[in-house]
């Protein structure tokens, strides 16, 4: 069927579809890791633990499964058709990593189910469990924003709205629309539509005046830029990777696979953590991914990242991904990563920004570590 004449079959509006509940989208799978040689090979990091990458890839695919689950149709018979919307990525809200290692020979059960509905897009939370020593262990906490469109990709498509069956849903739901909601304000102030606060104003100012020697401005002829003892240039923590994509690394609908983004974005991520910290961090959390723009299949695409913010331990680093014409040299950003690395014998040293770009960049970073009280210590 073609998708013009795909797209003339969706409903004009919600209420044409049927109401879902949460539970007839909950999807499990097992990986099993203690028994297929092969696929602990693939999973396999150089000292014998589970490759994080790996697992965020496959949550993305269960994401993608879960949507296509709660959207799809059934004919008279009750026989499931052919779906007419194409669900994709759109958002990653928050991953929250709950173990320093995965181990690599025991089984991980991957899970989730529809949180939230609103008219075309849901929210899909998800986990990753282990089974170790005869008890299950939490590894990770998902939470994916799933878009539906039509099969042109040219309007968004309506979704099957959500029912509750207890109050504990209910309760979540609303939880989850409290948080889109707090999600939207913060657009609003972004840094690239606001200034910054008063507070961050006086922060940076402060920042800046340790910067400079002899209290001149460095404007001034023979004025000399400094950072302090102990820190490090943040244009001096940029670590760059180009990827030329192919086709085995495409999803249903002709495009590179978002999961495989998120694996090479988290990778690029972790060595840039590693050579700031001189040690082998841990992965803690990945916030506001956003997912801009489709990666077409034969693209050049650059990942370029950068610690912009310290804390203790903790390094908050910025992955953008860009896709790049090679013969005019432009540059389009497609997704944004935020991820957090902890550091495993204490404190790092401080980045410093100097630029006011890069002082934008160390706020941006400050306040997407500032969203995540949820970080521990890990064991």
């Amino acid at each position: 069927m073609a998708p013009s004449l795909q797209s003339s079959l969706l409903p004009s509006s919600q209420s044409e579809l049927p109401a879902r509940r949460m539970l007839d989208s909950y999807r499990e799978v097992c990986l099993r890791l203690s028994r297929d040689v092969e696929l602990r090979r693939k999973y396999a990091t150089f000292n014998n633990y589970t490759r994080i990458g790996r697992i965020m890839e496959d949550l993305d695919t269960l994401s993608g499964v879960i949507a296509y689950t709660h959207t799809r149709r059934f004919n008279s018979k009750g026989e499931p058709l052919k779906s007419l919307v194409v669900m994709v990525t759109a958002a990653v809200d928050k991953i929250d990593i709950h173990v320093g290692a995965v181990l690599l020979e025991s089984d991980i059960h991957l899970r989730g189910h529809v949180t939230w509905v609103g008219k075309t897009s849901m929210e899909i939370r998800m986990r990753a469990e282990q089974e170790s020593s005869g008890q299950c262990r939490r590894l990770i906490d998902a939470t994916f924003t799933m878009v539906a469109t039509d099969p042109t990709g040219q309007r968004k498509a309506y979704v099957n709205p959500l029912k509750f069956e207890t109050q504990e849903e209910q309760d979540l739901f609303e939880r989850r629309h409290a948080k889109r909601i707090k999600r939207k304000e913060d657009a609003v102030n972004s840094l690239m539509r606001l200034p910054p606060s008063e507070e961050e104003r006086n922060m940076i100012h402060n920042m800046f005046l340790q910067s400079v020697e002899n209290d001149a401005l460095p404007r001034q002829p023979g004025v000399v830029t400094t950072h302090p003892a102990g820190s490090i240039a943040m244009a001096d923590t940029v670590l760059n990777t180009v990827i030329i994509t192919f086709p085995e690394d495409q999803n249903l609908h002709g495009k590179i696979f978002g999961g495989f983004l998120i694996r090479e974005a988290v990778e690029l991520g972790y060595a840039n953590a590693w050579v700031y910290s001189q040690s082998q961090p841990l992965a803690v959390a990945m916030a506001d991914i956003k997912f801009r723009q489709p990666v077409e299949i034969g693209s050049l695409l650059y990942l370029s990242s950068q610690v912009v913010y310290t804390k203790g331990p903790y390094m908050q680093v910025i992955v953008h991904a860009e896709v790049v014409n090679p013969e005019t040299g432009h540059r389009i950003t497609t997704h944004v990563f935020h991820f957090t690395f902890k550091h495993r014998n204490g404190p790092v040293p401080p980045t410093r920004p100097h630029s006011y770009a890069e002082y934008m960049l160390y706020l941006e970073g400050k306040r997407s570590f500032s969203c995540m009280p949820s970080i521990t210590e890990n064991p």
